[in-house]
């Protein structure tokens, strides 16, 4: 297992039960200009949910679920995946307003909380944000936001073979076998490895016969009783 050197301002989490040594550790490093940071130390092998949301509270990161659902947001839109039934809270960053766009209706005002009951393997869409952003995305059509007209022209971001400069020469797949043999069996200063010796079978050899063959023991006298005296050492 991997375990941590405690340093000076380093904070020990967790520990190994077995061998003691500290398995979660956290260090606050301040980098003269880029600031302070905060570095973890984690080896357990295990990682549990609550243990990922705690880093993530920990680095400040906005938890919007704790429930285990499914959820992917990117502000003004929140998408949730109900992985089981019951009462679900969603968590907003700031006091903001929800639309819901499959329900078709306001579920939130101002607030900081969501709450829902949901149905498993249910999904939910939200709209969320300010009042304005989000009465404005609201109102629109959904079948004329879904139609597009002019398809955005984007730039070829592939890089092709005969635009390269490279110091090197690309080796051509259908060469690459004959290369990788020239490789493996040139040394560096170009004369041919030499192949290793092939070792002989070992001959199996039979063991010499004993010359004082053990004489089998003669058992005790019987007494008569159930049992039977050994003569001494």
């Amino acid at each position: 297992s991997y375990f941590a050197i405690p340093e000076d301002g380093t904070v020990i989490l967790g520990e190994y039960t077995q061998t003691g040594l500290p398995s979660f550790a956290e260090r606050e490093i301040r980098d003269g200009d880029d600031g302070v940071w905060q570095s973890v130390f984690l080896g357990e092998p295990l990682l549990t949910e609550r243990l990922i949301r705690g880093l993530c509270h920990f680095a400040g990161v906005h938890v919007w679920n704790y429930h285990g659902d499914v959820v992917h947001v990117r502000p003004p839109f929140l998408s949730i995946h109900y992985s089981g039934g019951g009462h679900r809270i969603a968590t907003l960053p700031d006091r903001w307003h929800a639309f819901d766009a499959i329900a078709g209706q306001k579920v939130g005002s101002d607030a900081t909380h969501l709450k829902s009951d949901a149905s498993e393997g249910a999904s939910q869409i939200l709209i969320v944000g300010e009042e304005t952003e989000v009465a404005e995305i609201s109102s629109m059509d959904a079948d004329a936001c879904l139609e597009v007209g002019d398809i955005p022209v984007t730039e070829d971001d592939t890089l092709y073979e005969s635009i390269l400069d490279l110091a090197v020469p690309a080796i051509p797949p259908a060469q690459a076998p004959e290369y990788l043999d020239l490789y493996f069996d040139e040394q560096p200063d170009g004369e041919p490895a030499p192949k290793p010796a092939k070792k002989a079978p070992a001959k199996r050899t039979s063991r010499p016969p004993a010359k004082n063959p053990r004489k089998k023991k003669e058992p005790p006298p019987e007494t008569g009783l159930g049992f039977s005296f050994r003569d001494k050492p």
